[in-house]
């Protein structure tokens, strides 16, 4: 739950920041911040799908938590940026309509 709710902080402030820079309105923040969070969890659930595809490949010898390994920050840093890309990607594409 931790890094959910980081992961949901960092796409806010992904929102935010692009609300800011370019001056938006009230109606202007509030599509920055909804898009970039639903950006953010559309690609998560990408993410979530190609991971579920290759953890059987990795031979992990039980679920990927409880390794506490190197493995575990790295998919976790990873998912972090898809997540970050995807609200850039859907912000890039809400303004694209504006």
């Amino acid at each position: 739950m931790t890094l959910a709710l980081a992961f949901f902080a960092a796409a806010l402030a992904v929102g935010v920041h692009e609300a800011w820079t370019n001056k938006r309105s009230i109606l202007g923040w509030i599509v920055s911040i909804v898009t970039a969070v639903a950006g953010a969890f559309l690609a998560a659930e990408v993410g979530n799908m190609v991971m579920e595809l290759l953890l059987p490949y990795l031979n992990l010898n039980g679920p990927l938590a409880q390794t506490q390994g190197p493995l575990l920050y790295i998919v976790s840093v990873a998912m972090l940026l898809l997540m970050l890309l995807g609200s850039w990607i859907a912000l890039s594409f809400a303004n694209r309509w504006r």
